[in-house]
Protein backbone atom coordinates (compact mmCIF):
# COMPACT_ATOMS: atom_id res chain seq x y z
CA UNK A 1 0.00 0.00 0.00
CA UNK A 2 0.97 3.38 -0.55
CA UNK A 3 1.63 5.79 2.58
CA UNK A 4 0.89 9.23 2.54
CA UNK A 5 4.42 10.13 3.97
CA UNK A 6 4.88 13.97 3.30
CA UNK A 7 3.98 14.95 6.44
CA UNK A 8 7.13 13.20 8.17
CA UNK A 9 9.11 14.99 5.90
CA UNK A 10 7.96 18.71 6.27
CA UNK A 11 10.24 20.31 9.16
CA UNK A 12 12.89 19.41 11.13
CA UNK A 13 13.08 17.16 14.11
CA UNK A 14 12.46 19.91 16.58
CA UNK A 15 13.79 17.18 19.53
CA UNK A 16 17.08 16.99 18.15
CA UNK A 17 16.93 21.15 16.85
CA UNK A 18 18.75 19.39 13.47
CA UNK A 19 17.25 18.93 10.37
CA UNK A 20 16.57 15.31 10.58
CA UNK A 21 12.97 14.13 9.27
CA UNK A 22 10.69 13.53 12.14
CA UNK A 23 10.08 9.84 10.87
CA UNK A 24 13.54 9.44 13.00
CA UNK A 25 12.69 10.91 15.74
CA UNK A 26 8.90 10.54 16.54
CA UNK A 27 6.99 7.25 15.94
CA UNK A 28 4.10 7.71 13.01
CA UNK A 29 0.65 7.87 14.44
CA UNK A 30 -1.98 6.33 11.63
CA UNK A 31 -5.14 6.95 11.25
CA UNK A 32 -7.59 4.32 10.83
CA UNK A 33 -9.19 4.78 7.01
CA UNK A 34 -12.72 3.09 6.45
CA UNK A 35 -11.08 2.34 3.13
CA UNK A 36 -8.61 -0.34 2.94
CA UNK A 37 -7.07 0.67 -0.02
CA UNK A 38 -5.64 3.66 1.97
CA UNK A 39 -3.19 4.32 5.21
CA UNK A 40 -2.50 7.80 6.48
CA UNK A 41 -0.10 9.33 9.25
CA UNK A 42 -3.02 11.53 11.10
CA UNK A 43 -3.20 14.81 10.07
CA UNK A 44 -1.47 13.82 6.58
CA UNK A 45 -3.27 14.63 2.94
CA UNK A 46 -2.94 12.00 0.43
CA UNK A 47 -0.11 12.93 -2.01
CA UNK A 48 -0.91 12.79 -5.85
CA UNK A 49 1.84 12.31 -8.43
CA UNK A 50 1.33 15.98 -9.25
CA UNK A 51 2.70 16.96 -6.03
CA UNK A 52 6.19 17.38 -5.47
CA UNK A 53 7.92 14.82 -3.57
CA UNK A 54 11.66 14.34 -1.44
CA UNK A 55 11.35 10.69 -2.23
CA UNK A 56 11.02 7.43 -3.70
CA UNK A 57 8.98 4.15 -3.06
CA UNK A 58 10.04 1.05 -3.67
CA UNK A 59 7.01 -1.15 -3.19
CA UNK A 60 6.57 -4.52 -2.75
CA UNK A 61 3.49 -5.48 -5.08
CA UNK A 62 2.90 -9.19 -3.61
CA UNK A 63 -0.93 -9.01 -4.40
CA UNK A 64 -2.49 -9.96 -7.74
CA UNK A 65 -3.60 -7.41 -10.10
CA UNK A 66 -7.19 -9.71 -11.13
CA UNK A 67 -8.24 -9.26 -7.10
CA UNK A 68 -6.50 -5.52 -6.53
CA UNK A 69 -6.72 -3.97 -9.85
CA UNK A 70 -7.39 -0.63 -8.42
CA UNK A 71 -4.13 -0.99 -6.51
CA UNK A 72 -2.33 -1.94 -9.17
CA UNK A 73 -3.94 1.52 -11.43
CA UNK A 74 -2.51 3.45 -8.26
CA UNK A 75 0.85 1.91 -8.74
CA UNK A 76 1.06 2.52 -12.53
CA UNK A 77 -0.14 6.24 -11.47
CA UNK A 78 3.05 6.91 -9.07
CA UNK A 79 5.13 6.45 -11.65
CA UNK A 80 7.26 9.91 -10.41
CA UNK A 81 7.63 8.65 -6.66
CA UNK A 82 8.25 5.16 -7.24
CA UNK A 83 11.98 4.02 -7.90
CA UNK A 84 10.73 0.16 -7.90
CA UNK A 85 8.05 -1.97 -8.15
CA UNK A 86 8.14 -5.64 -7.13
CA UNK A 87 6.10 -8.13 -8.57
CA UNK A 88 6.23 -11.13 -6.88
CA UNK A 89 3.31 -13.98 -9.02
CA UNK A 90 3.80 -16.83 -7.03
CA UNK A 91 7.05 -16.80 -4.71
CA UNK A 92 8.98 -16.13 -7.95
CA UNK A 93 7.38 -16.13 -11.77
CA UNK A 94 6.02 -18.68 -10.81
CA UNK A 95 5.36 -22.23 -12.77
CA UNK A 96 3.20 -20.43 -15.39
CA UNK A 97 3.08 -17.47 -17.49
CA UNK A 98 -0.32 -15.58 -15.72
CA UNK A 99 -1.64 -13.34 -18.44
CA UNK A 100 -3.36 -10.80 -15.74
CA UNK A 101 0.24 -10.43 -14.43
CA UNK A 102 1.73 -9.75 -17.55
CA UNK A 103 -0.95 -7.05 -18.55
CA UNK A 104 -0.46 -5.11 -15.37
CA UNK A 105 3.41 -5.45 -15.35
CA UNK A 106 3.22 -4.20 -19.13
CA UNK A 107 1.45 -1.07 -17.90
CA UNK A 108 3.73 -0.24 -15.32
CA UNK A 109 6.90 -0.38 -17.71
CA UNK A 110 4.47 1.68 -20.16
CA UNK A 111 4.20 4.67 -17.43
CA UNK A 112 8.11 4.15 -16.91
CA UNK A 113 7.49 2.31 -13.68
CA UNK A 114 11.13 0.03 -12.80
CA UNK A 115 9.93 -3.32 -12.30
CA UNK A 116 11.80 -6.10 -10.80
CA UNK A 117 10.86 -10.17 -10.60
CA UNK A 118 11.14 -11.18 -7.06
CA UNK A 119 13.36 -14.35 -6.64
CA UNK A 120 13.85 -16.16 -3.25
CA UNK A 121 17.27 -17.48 -2.77
CA UNK A 122 17.03 -19.39 0.84
CA UNK A 123 19.36 -17.83 2.20
CA UNK A 124 22.39 -18.98 -0.30
CA UNK A 125 20.66 -22.79 -0.29
CA UNK A 126 18.96 -22.18 -3.18
CA UNK A 127 21.07 -23.57 -6.44
CA UNK A 128 22.52 -21.01 -9.01
CA UNK A 129 20.58 -22.91 -11.70
CA UNK A 130 17.69 -22.24 -10.32
CA UNK A 131 18.19 -18.94 -9.57
CA UNK A 132 18.57 -17.97 -13.67
CA UNK A 133 15.51 -20.30 -14.46
CA UNK A 134 13.40 -17.75 -12.24
CA UNK A 135 15.41 -15.04 -14.25
CA UNK A 136 14.80 -16.35 -17.70
CA UNK A 137 10.84 -17.35 -17.03
CA UNK A 138 10.77 -13.18 -15.80
CA UNK A 139 12.66 -12.19 -18.61
CA UNK A 140 10.48 -14.48 -21.59
CA UNK A 141 6.98 -13.94 -19.81
CA UNK A 142 7.23 -10.38 -18.82
CA UNK A 143 10.02 -8.75 -20.44
CA UNK A 144 11.81 -7.81 -17.15
CA UNK A 145 15.79 -6.41 -17.09
CA UNK A 146 15.24 -5.94 -12.95
CA UNK A 147 15.53 -8.55 -10.20
CA UNK A 148 14.98 -8.50 -7.01
CA UNK A 149 16.79 -11.77 -5.14
CA UNK A 150 15.24 -11.98 -1.67
CA UNK A 151 16.22 -13.76 1.48
CA UNK A 152 20.08 -12.92 1.11
CA UNK A 153 22.10 -14.03 3.40
CA UNK A 154 24.15 -11.92 6.03
CA UNK A 155 26.93 -14.62 6.78
CA UNK A 156 30.29 -13.52 4.80
CA UNK A 157 30.54 -17.23 4.13
CA UNK A 158 27.98 -16.80 1.19
CA UNK A 159 29.75 -13.73 -0.60
CA UNK A 160 30.96 -16.27 -3.27
CA UNK A 161 27.62 -17.86 -3.64
CA UNK A 162 25.95 -13.80 -4.29
CA UNK A 163 28.78 -13.44 -6.34
CA UNK A 164 28.32 -16.17 -8.70
CA UNK A 165 24.32 -16.02 -8.75
CA UNK A 166 24.88 -11.69 -9.46
CA UNK A 167 26.84 -12.78 -12.15
CA UNK A 168 24.81 -15.33 -13.32
CA UNK A 169 21.35 -13.04 -13.06
CA UNK A 170 23.16 -10.28 -15.28
CA UNK A 171 23.58 -12.80 -17.97
CA UNK A 172 20.51 -14.23 -18.08
CA UNK A 173 18.92 -11.07 -19.10
CA UNK A 174 18.78 -8.67 -15.48
CA UNK A 175 20.71 -5.48 -16.29
CA UNK A 176 19.63 -4.51 -12.56
CA UNK A 177 19.79 -6.45 -9.95
CA UNK A 178 18.95 -5.95 -5.77
CA UNK A 179 19.58 -7.78 -2.93
CA UNK A 180 17.61 -7.86 0.20
CA UNK A 181 18.58 -9.50 3.14
CA UNK A 182 16.55 -11.84 5.08
CA UNK A 183 18.22 -11.20 8.30
CA UNK A 184 20.16 -8.39 9.54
Amino acid sequence: HLLALRALFESPCADHGITTPRSLCHAPDYAVSSDPERILLRGATPMTPSQPVDLDFVIPAYFHPGTTPRLWRRLSASAPMTRLVIVNVHNGPGEALDETYQSAVHTLRVNQVRTAGYIDTHYGQRPIPDVVADVAAWVRWYSLDAIFLDQVSSDISDLDYYAECTMAVRTAGARFVALNPGTH
